[in-house]
Order: structure tokens, then sequence, then C-alpha cells
């Protein structure tokens, strides 16, 4: 039976694999914390383009559509840091809203606790889905209301989903259209 070299070097490369596979689970603990001191570097990096991802959404309505009209020398120089402005506030007014979901968490328990005595007294449910479906109908309007109200809350529920929105249907068009464009070229 004779090997090629290619076949030589399939196998080589396997016992290479399998002697660091084998010196990984000897040196187990090492390991673990050399990886561990690689995700403490790595983390800060991939929070920020995290953040600098959720900051670019509203910064570009910002900029488009706010104060996509405003011109000028001023406009350069103000436009852009004002945007970002904009969308840093409008991320923090998102995040300090309660928020729970049906299947998972946070749950209508862990809302209910935030919602505790000295908190808001009014509540408002909207689905934050693409369409208000039968989640919307059933656990929000049938499961949550009801209990919110128990717990002496006022609830105010909105069945509508985020693509009924004029403002997000653009959005979609306006995506579909750079996918497009892109495809073509």
């Amino acid at each position: 039976m004779e090997f090629s070299r290619g076949k030589i070097r399939q196998i080589r490369h396997l016992m290479v694999l399998a002697a660091l596979l084998v010196l990984a689970i000897i040196y187990s603990q090492e390991v673990l914390r050399g990886a561990a001191f690689l995700v403490g570097i790595v983390s800060p990096f991939l929070v920020g383009g995290v953040m600098a991802f959720v900051l670019n959404i509203p910064m570009r309505a910002f900029e488009e559509k706010v104060l996509g009209r405003w011109q000028g020398k001023s406009a350069g120089k103000v436009k852009r840091p004002l945007c970002l402005t904009l969308s840093i506030v409008s991320v923090a007014v998102v995040l300090a809203l309660v928020v729970g979901t049906v299947e998972g968490w946070p749950s209508l328990e862990d809302v209910l606790r935030q919602l505790a005595p000295g908190g808001p007294r009014r509540v408002t449910l909207v689905p934050l889905m693409l369409v208000a479906g039968d989640h919307a109908r059933s656990d929000m309007a049938g499961d949550w209301k009801p209990r919110l109200e128990a717990a002496g809350h006022t609830v105010r529920c909105t069945l509508t989903g985020l693509g009924e929105l004029p403002w997000v249907q653009e959005m979609y068009r306006e995506r579909f259209a750079e996918l497009l464009k892109r495809t073509e070229e």
C-alpha cells in the first residue's frame, strides 16, 4: 500500500491535531485561563462594536429623516455630533423602558417586580414584533393586561405591529432597494 505525498501530509496534520487536542485536555485549566484572558481582551472591542451598530440605526434615521435637509457650512460641523447625541439619548430612553418577553427573560414576573410599589402606575403594552399576531392578542392583551391591572396598574394595550408603522415600512423599502442595487452591481 503506497501513500502519496498529499495523504502523508493529511496524516501528519491529523497527528499534530490529535497531539494538540491531548495536550489541551491534559492542560485544560491553563487552556481555559488563557481563553478567559483572550475573552477579557477582546470583549471591550465586541461591546464597542455592538454599541456602534446599535447607535448607527437611530443616527442614520436622524441624519436622513430629521436633519436631512439641513445644508451649509454649519451643518457639516454640527450635524453629525448632534445626531450622535440624539442617538445616545434615544437609546438611553429605550433602555430605561421596562421590557418583558412572552417566552424567555425577563418574564412577566420580572416585570411585575420592576413595577413594584413606587414604580410607574400607568403601563402601555406594545408588541416589539413586526406583526402583532397571536402573542400580542393572547399573551399581551389576554394574560399580561389583566395581571398588571390586578397589581394596581392602569394598562393600555396597543395591538399594532412594527411592520404597520409607515417609518418602519419606509426603512424596509430603503434597505431592500440598497440590497437590490448591490446585487445588480
